[in-house]
C-alpha cells in the first residue's frame, strides 16, 4: 500500500544524508494513500509521544487540482502481541481491519516552511507493540521526520 509515497534521499546543510517520505497526489480524484511505520515495541510505556516534522504545499499553487487538501491524518494501532506477523499490509485486509486503528490527529501546516507537531496518547495496559499510519487524500506532503518517545512510570507500593 506504500507505492504512492516516494523516499528520496537528500543532504542537509552539514552534508548528512536526510531521508523523507514525499507524496503529491492533488491531480487524482479522491486519493487515499497510506504510509505505515514498522512495529514499535512499547515495553512498559503508558504514554507515547509522536513528534512529526513535515511540509505541506499550499493548494493555491496548483492550477485546476482534482483534489487538494492541506491536512493529513495520523492513525495508531495497539497490538496485544509481541509477534505481530508480516509487516506488509494488503488493501483488502486493511479495509477489514480499519476499525482497529485509532485516529490520533489531523495535521495541518502552521507556516509556509516546516511544521513540527507532537501528538501524545495513552497506551492500553496490555499493549505490547504499536504501529503508526499516515493517510493523505490529495495533498503535497513531505514527511521529514517522525520521532517516537515513551513515558514509563514504575509503580511503587507503600506498606
Amino acid at each position: 500500500m506504500e507505492e504512492t509515497w516516494r523516499n528520496p534521499a537528500a543532504t542537509d546543510e552539514k552534508h548528512a544524508n536526510q531521508r523523507a517520505y514525499v507524496t503529491c497526489n492533488y491531480d487524482m480524484d479522491q486519493p487515499s494513500n497510506w504510509l505505515f511505520s514498522h512495529f514499535i515495541e512499547v515495553q512498559s510505556a503508558r504514554r507515547i509521544y509522536v513528534e512529526l516534522l513535515f511540509n505541506i504545499r499550499d493548494c493555491l499553487g496548483f492550477t485546476d487540482p482534482k483534489s487538494c487538501k492541506e491536512t493529513f491524518t495520523v492513525f495508531l494501532k495497539q497490538l496485544k502481541t509481541s509477534h505481530p506477523g508480516s509487516a506488509r499490509i494488503e488493501r483488502e485486509q486493511f479495509a477489514k481491519d480499519m476499525k482497529n486503528w485509532q485516529n490520533i490527529g489531523r495535521m495541518a501546516r502552521s507556516n509556509s516552511n516546516t511544521t513540527t507537531e507532537t501528538i501524545g496518547f495513552e497506551i492500553e495496559p496490555d499493549t505490547k507493540m504499536i504501529r503508526i499510519a499516515f493517510e493523505e487524500q490529495g495533498i503535497c506532503l513531505s514527511l521529514l521526520n517522525v520521532k517516537v518517545s515513551f513515558l514509563s512510570l514504575k509503580m511503587t507500593q507503600k506498606s
